[in-house]
């Protein structure tokens, strides 16, 4: 393609260069990849971020018998119930 009143000796000096291409095609390849072992490790993923959801949960009740400093292992669990939201 050819743009009238250009030189096209300074036109390929407005082009970046070659290593900004290969960079790019880099960082193409490298997303595809870690998407394509996303999908393929997708069931321990998932678990892992159930583990996630599952700590962030019973973060406030671990704090409040922590704080209460349970004597036993039943006054422990009976203070979790009553601490509990739900």
């Amino acid at each position: 393609m050819t743009h009238p009143g250009v030189d096209p000796a300074t036109r390929a000096r407005d082009l970046p260069p070659m290593s900004h291409y290969a960079r790019a095609a880099a960082v193409v390849v490298g997303v595809v990849a870690l998407a394509l072992l996303a999908w393929t490790t997708r069931g321990v993923l998932l678990m892992i971020f159930g583990g996630f959801l599952l700590a962030a949960g019973l973060d406030p009740m671990v704090r409040n018998v922590e704080r209460r400093g349970c004597g036993g292992v039943g006054r422990c669990s009976s203070s979790c119930w009553r601490s509990s939201p739900a």
